[in-house]
């Protein structure tokens, strides 16, 4: 089922380590300045660990879901695809809310979704 020696990615696997994380609540709590340490000692970008938080982050949010799910006796979701439904986000939407709320993207940076476009011109677009 699992091969043998199945590996965390090093940038979240140094991440976690490098992280406080004694609080449940960690990742909603970190101030910007230890998001900027943290990727300074993983030598990755902050969008790199803004993506690593919001993954684990939208990873305990799906679990407690599924847990009340399975107590209410309501059928589980069977793929990722449904999951996504069923959390009404993916965990990159996330990471592209926390940058920009935190103020460290600029509306003229590529956006972080891969268009190649601007953020601006893309997810950044107001209604």
């Amino acid at each position: 089922m699992f091969k043998r020696g199945l590996r965390i990615p090093p940038i979240r696997y140094h991440l976690f380590r490098f992280l406080p994380s004694s609080s449940p609540t960690f990742c909603k709590n970190l101030q910007l300045s230890q998001k900027k340490e943290a990727a300074k000692q993983c030598d990755c970008t902050l969008l790199d660990v803004e993506n690593a938080l919001a993954k684990f982050t939208w990873a305990k949010e799906v679990h407690k879901k599924m847990v009340k799910l399975k107590e209410e006796g309501k059928p589980m979701p069977k793929n990722f695809a449904k999951v996504q439904k069923l959390m009404g986000s993916t965990p990159l939407d996330l990471a592209k809310f926390n940058m920009v709320k935190s103020g460290e993207m600029s509306r003229n940076a590529p956006c972080p979704c891969g268009s190649k476009n601007r953020y601006k011109r893309c997810c950044g677009k107001d209604p």
